[in-house]
């Protein structure tokens, strides 16, 4: 919203999110917001999504912000939590949180060019901060912790960040 206030255009992508919800939260910003549905985990159409979003807006945006994520607190420690269902559950929140990310910078590039200068923020986590808290205290928070698929997904994502930038640096 900061961005819109400022004059900014805006495309906001959700999956399984209505579009009136969302129109609602950014209503007074009028054809500056500009909302998408699509598989945040998926890497198939990620350069025509890019190519539609230059469509929209009329430019080639100057900021991304990667803001999948998905909540889940599932314990392999729990005899409730089979492995195969926890391996399930990690393979989807990793796809959710550390490749789809990846597929949609990489779809920037393919759409934009590998010199475009966007920046591009991928919204990392409270998960860490959630662990050591618990940690501290010594028992799981009261609304749970937010899992271990969880945040070692969104670990991977801070460190998949890390080597990009480090990539970048050298080109």
């Amino acid at each position: 919203q900061t961005a819109l206030e400022h004059g900014a255009s805006v495309v906001g992508t959700t999956l399984n999110t209505p579009e009136s919800t969302v129109r609602s939260e950014f209503a007074g910003f009028g054809e500056r917001y500009h909302h998408l549905i699509r598989d945040a985990s998926s890497a198939d159409g990620v350069r025509e999504h890019f190519e539609r979003i230059r469509e929209m807006i009329g430019v080639t945006p100057s900021l991304f912000v990667y803001n999948a994520g998905k909540w889940e607190a599932n314990s392999p420690f729990d005899s409730a939590t089979s492995t195969a269902s926890f391996l399930a559950e990690y393979d989807a929140l990793h796809n959710l949180h550390v490749r789809g990310p990846l597929a949609h910078f990489l779809g920037s590039l393919d759409a934009y060019g590998r010199d475009h200068k966007a920046v591009h923020v991928f919204v990392g986590t409270v998960a860490t901060p959630l662990w050591e808290e618990q940690e501290k205290v010594g028992s799981p928070l009261e609304h749970g912790a937010p899992g271990i698929a969880y945040a070692a997904t969104k670990t991977s994502m801070h460190g998949l960040v890390r080597a990009l930038q480090a990539d970048a640096r050298h080109r």
